[in-house]
């Protein structure tokens, strides 16, 4: 069994490392840490898998807590804190990269970041069991504050993508797979991106992109990619 997933945050741009580079105007040179990553009016706190804890942007955080992947069961992603290995992959002006490395009892995970300077994240992350393992239930959970995700906009290349309010939408949402799915508000917003879905193996492809509104302070609007 193996399972493996990419996942992208931010702006749909592609991205190239290369030997000397050359940050555009009014853009910074990035700064990336295993703990934090900066750019032009954009701060990310990094926690595990190298996911954002904290995104903040134009003055306003974005997250309510902690982007995650979720499982059913849990335990089996539970990391073994000794196992942590953290490596920088590449740095230059205009893009860095670091790398993660760790262990549960059930999987070797990996997971790697690519941060640009317009503030463009790629993420691959992967899932290799250490022996026969039965998951009932994986995604990668989004969690928003309600005040910088008023409006939904996605894009599936057709003329069918949903562009308006959240809450005029009931504060929920639920979609068959689509590459591009924003959240934000007049000043700022949080996108999720992915190549495509080859690979997905889903009880419910109908569901594959989730935005649910959580009646607890703790958890306003999140978007959940199963």
């Amino acid at each position: 069994m193996m399972m493996s997933s990419s996942v992208c945050l931010f702006l749909l741009v592609g991205l190239q490392l290369a030997a000397a580079s050359v940050v555009p105007k009014p853009f910074t040179p990035v700064k990336l840490s295993s703990t934090e990553f900066r750019c032009l009016n954009r701060k990310s706190e990094l926690g595990g898998l190298l996911l954002p804890r904290q995104i903040s942007a134009a003055g306003g955080d974005l997250l309510a807590a902690p982007i995650r992947l979720v499982a059913e069961p849990q335990a089996a992603l539970e990391i073994q804190k000794r196992s942590i290995k953290v490596r920088q992959l590449a740095q230059v002006d205009d893009a860095a990269g670091r790398e993660f490395r760790a262990e549960s009892s059930d999987f070797l995970i990996e997971s790697s970041i690519t941060a640009e300077c317009d503030g463009f994240c790629w993420y691959k992350i992967r899932l290799e069991p250490k022996h026969a393992v039965t998951l009932n239930y994986l995604a990668l959970e989004i969690p928003r504050t309600s005040s910088t995700a008023r409006y939904l906009h996605t894009s599936s290349y057709d003329w069918s993508n949903v562009s308006q309010g959240l809450p005029e939408l009931g504060g929920k949402w639920t979609s068959h797979f689509v590459p591009y799915v924003w959240l934000g508000d007049e000043d700022r917003g949080l996108a999720w991106c992915a190549e495509s879905d080859q690979g997905w193996k889903l009880a419910h492809p109908e569901s594959a992109v989730t935005i649910q509104t959580i009646a607890r302070a703790r958890f306003p609007p999140f978007l959940r990619k199963l």
